[in-house]
């Protein structure tokens, strides 16, 4: 587990590279939407090619980054987001998962941009208060 990070997904059985884990599910908006999620560090892109994202809900949202601001020794990313052809999105094994083991996926340069700026602002706002 990263130190920092959230719950995890963990594997309950062994999946082999291309196997779908489990599906992305959640709320889609416009990149234009009023909705305002600036604050849910949830959010994906849709991956298909539009501003869209998706406000991930159950399973999927568990998973880390192991290529995040912190790093440990031979944890890497043994999955990604996989847009289906049919529109939906999982999170497909990239390599050999044991049960027991836990699933983690790019979240992308762009997520750690953002939770950077988050932080920054945050910081700024707290320093301005004081």
């Amino acid at each position: 587990m990263i130190p920092g990070s959230g719950m995890g997904l963990w594997a309950d059985e062994h999946m082999r590279r291309g196997d779908l884990i489990v599906e992305v599910t959640g709320e889609k908006y416009a990149g234009d939407s009023d909705v305002e999620l600036a604050n849910d560090l949830y959010l994906l892109d849709s991956g298909d090619g539009t501003d869209d994202y998706i406000d991930v809900k159950g399973p999927a949202m568990y998973a880390n980054d192991a290529c995040g601001p912190v790093r440990l020794p031979g944890m890497v990313n043994n999955s990604l987001f996989r847009l289906l052809d049919d529109g939906t999105m999982w999170l497909e094994a990239t390599r050999t998962i044991r049960p027991g083991q836990e699933i983690f996926a790019s979240y992308g340069r762009a997520y750690w941009t953002a939770i950077r700026n988050i932080r920054k602002w945050n910081l700024a706002d707290v320093a301005v208060m004081n």
